[in-house]
């Protein structure tokens, strides 16, 4: 009998350590988040970009972002996509190619002379200060001006053997920048290693159907000299 009160002390006695070890399991854990997930554990969404090396494809920058995106007039309606951006022989914007109509086989082909690339809206597209009436005025094109290169028949041209062709085109203010290359049609491991300038490249043919070389510096950047 006189060993109860030693039996009742020894259980409260572990009940008291039992209790501590949880508060403290429960202090050391991550707070939980809004979406109850503890911060460690929730997802971070900012690098889920599609990417290779410094290769985003959701860059407004790359032409691979720019060609057919919806055009969104100075109304906030969405009114025409933007088909091609044709260059001068230096890669500066000479002109857009702006597509309007419903169907894509009906789609009108116009010219609209700016140095620039239209700015990204906040809700997606790029934006006019146009309205729908004035970018349905503008005129029809009807043939590439002399000097003057498609960067969407740029992208996709094979350079040297065919073992090399051009993958994207990366905008600065009012020009091409670099161009992006391919090995087939991966991407290179690095792309920062095998990004070119525009001027390395050596263009002739047709605006529509060019023909792609690059200059001797250009080749030594890839090793291919």
């Amino acid at each position: 009998m006189r060993e109860k009160p030693a039996i009742a002390v020894l259980f409260a006695s572990l009940a008291v350590a039992s209790v501590s070890a949880h508060q403290l399991a429960r202090a050391e854990s991550p707070a939980p988040t809004a979406s109850g997930l503890p911060s460690e554990g929730k997802q971070d969404l900012s690098a889920s970009t599609s990417q290779s090396g410094d290769y985003a494809q959701t860059d407004w920058n790359l032409f691979s972002t720019l060609e057919g995106a919806e055009l969104v007039d100075s109304t906030g309606e969405r009114s025409a996509k933007l088909v091609d951006v044709i260059l001068d022989s230096t890669g500066r914007i000479d002109h857009l190619v702006v597509g309007t109509g419903i169907a894509a086989l009906a789609m009108t082909q116009r010219r609209l002379d700016t140095r620039e690339l239209p700015t990204p809206g906040a809700e997606g597209g790029l934006t006019l200060p146009l309205t729908s009436e004035q970018i349905g005025a503008l005129p029809e094109i009807k043939d590439f001006k002399p000097e003057t290169w498609s960067a969407a028949a740029i992208v996709g041209a094979e350079i040297s053997d065919g073992s090399i062709s051009i993958k994207d085109l990366r905008f600065a203010p009012g020009q091409v920048d670099r161009v992006i290359l391919a090995a087939g049609n991966e991407l290179f491991s690095s792309n920062r290693a095998h990004e070119v300038p525009f001027a390395e490249l050596q263009i002739s043919g047709s605006p529509n159907e060019p023909s792609v070389k690059l200059s001797e510096a250009g080749s030594k950047q890839l090793g291919m000299q």
